[in-house]
Order: structure tokens, then sequence, then C-alpha cells
């Protein structure tokens, strides 16, 4: 009996894990984006997903997440503007980020090591796919929730930052974003 006991934990404590990730997720999430700029003032911005769904099957995640770009802010207007054209906000009115059954087991970080999560990332019409660094797991009975790090080249997707003040400033490719998912049954 005593040796059973171990067993019985270990095979409840197994069963539990299954049961949190099985079936779908509602998701929410809301990002942060950085940029720094050659010769000026640094900047950053918010945007709020639109609501998702993250679908569990046979241990893989697919999701589609998708931010409205006029819903972009970064605290100030001009700078809102001139980001909405860059981004040919009238005719590319959303940037989608989509996984694809990527593997739970390399998403959920392990060994104090972040996960990966592989996605397409669609802006301004162009699709490429990135890898972002999965850290501050945590989840419970009812939900998950965890950050997702990763660089977006705007040359990548055929944008030109845009210039300040004459040409004397201006964004550098190279956007930093960090996403916060909120996932819940």
């Amino acid at each position: 009996m005593k040796r059973a006991l171990p067993r019985l934990v270990l095979l409840f404590s197994c069963a539990l894990t299954v049961t949190v990730f099985a079936g779908d997720w509602k998701g929410a999430c809301s990002m942060v984006f950085a940029s720094t700029v050659t010769r000026g003032p640094d900047f950053s911005g918010t945007v709020k997903a639109q609501p998702f769904t993250v679908t569990e099957r046979d241990g893989a995640w697919s999701m589609t997440v998708e931010v409205k770009v006029a819903d972009m802010d970064t605290d100030e207007a001009k700078r809102d503007k001139d980001m909405r054209i860059m981004l040919h906000a009238d005719t590319h009115k959303s940037i989608v980020g989509h996984v694809e059954r990527a593997a739970l087991s390399g998403i959920r970080p392990a060994g104090g090591k972040p996960g990966t999560i592989p996605f397409t990332l669609t802006i301004n019409g162009v699709k490429k796919e990135y890898s972002g660094n999965v850290t501050n797991w945590q989840e419970t009975e009812n939900g998950i929730t965890f950050d997702v790090t990763y660089d977006v080249s705007l040359k990548a997707h055929s944008l030109e930052a845009p210039s300040i003040g004459w040409g004397l400033m201006k964004v550098d490719d190279i956007v930093k974003l960090t996403s916060s998912f909120s996932l819940s049954k």
C-alpha cells in the first residue's frame, strides 16, 4: 500500500494536468510594442486583441489572434496617425497572428528555460514566420496566463518606418513586442 500511494498521487497529478489543457479556451491578449528612434526619443504603445479561441487537440494548440490597427495607441495622436499610415490601415485594417498545432510540450516553459511558440504574423498583407519566447507561465484549474516576447522587422512586412523632424529622426526597423495572454475555460 505504501508503494501504491506515490503512484496514485503521480497518476492524479498527470490526470489533472491533462484535464487543465483539454478542449477549448477563451482567450484575451494585450500587447505592448516598443520602438527605438535614431537620434530621438524611443516610444511604446499598447493594443488589445479581439477575443479569440485556443483549441487544444492531441497535445497541440491552434489559435488566430487579430489586432485592429485602429486600436493601436502610443498616447500621441500624430504618431498614431503616422503609424496607421505606415501600416496601410486603409487597406489592411488588422494584424493577424496564427498558431497551427504547436506542441504544448514546447510552449510551456520547463527547467528554468522559456518555452517557444511558433506562429505566422500577417502585417500589411505580408505573412512571415516567427517564434516567440514564452515566460511567466501560471496555471490554475480555471485558466492559464503567460507572456510571449518577440521582435518584428518592419522591412520584412514591406513597411518603411516613418521619419520624424525633416528626416533627422527615424523609427528603427525592429519593433519589440510582449504579448500577455490570459486563457480561461
